[in-house]
């Protein structure tokens, strides 16, 4: 069959801007990379650190090619093709930046281009932050076990109120369970998270009186 393949031209170009773009290692704040450090501590403990280095979830850019589609029939060459990529960083990164590389490997390529864009930066607090000390310590004396102060890898309400100026994290007992087929949170798990919850505003209080006290 004559023509350009369309579908095949679409997925080397992408794939050659994805491996350019996910091989180049991430820069970010100084607090980002104490939050880096212990969320590789906390994945490479996680069962999901078998399958993936926790390292590269946070030091390099993920970029996923979730959609990719073109032609009308099996026995035809496709004459135009659509791709729809996830392209994700760590908090305290340009995400206006990393778009401007993938934009500029772009357009080195022919009869290619970006239709629609949409980003978000991602938001963080900082880990010493006198918020976070007091749910890592009421939760580590609540569980017995350590708190980390890592990096989400997906997106929660939390971010809305850091936009907003408002110091925010989320914290929970769980289960290694989330996002999996047969997804589901102990009832022990909610009834600790709601321990932890309910002791978390006395210790916040705690820590500004201490706060005060020693200025």
């Amino acid at each position: 069959m004559c023509g350009h393949n369309a579908v095949d031209r679409l997925y080397d170009v992408i794939s050659d801007c994805r491996e350019s773009i996910a091989a180049s290692r991430l820069t970010y704040p100084e607090p980002v990379e104490r939050i880096v450090d212990e969320s590789i501590d906390y994945y490479a403990s996680h069962p999901a650190g078998e399958q993936l280095d926790p390292r590269d979830l946070f030091e390099y850019p993920t970029v996923n090619l979730g959609q990719l589609a073109g032609g009308s029939t099996v026995n035809s060459v496709p004459q135009s093709a659509t791709a729809e990529l996830d392209i994700r960083v760590t908090p305290g990164v340009s995400v206006r930046e990393l778009f401007e590389r993938f934009q500029r490997c772009i357009t080195t390529h022919e009869d290619v281009s970006i239709t629609d864009i949409s980003w978000k930066d991602g938001t963080y607090v900082d880990p010493s932050h006198p918020f976070v000390d007091a749910a890592v310590e009421t939760g580590q004396t609540l569980t017995g076990t350590r708190v980390h102060r890592h990096c989400a890898t997906g997106g929660g309400d939390a971010k809305k109120l850091r936009a907003a100026g408002i110091p925010s994290i989320e914290c929970a007992v769980g289960s290694d369970r989330a996002h999996a087929v047969d997804e589901y949170v102990p009832i022990a798990a909610i009834e600790r998270t709601t321990a932890w919850y309910a002791r978390l505003p006395w210790a916040i209080e705690d820590r500004s009186v201490n706060t005060e006290t020693t200025a």
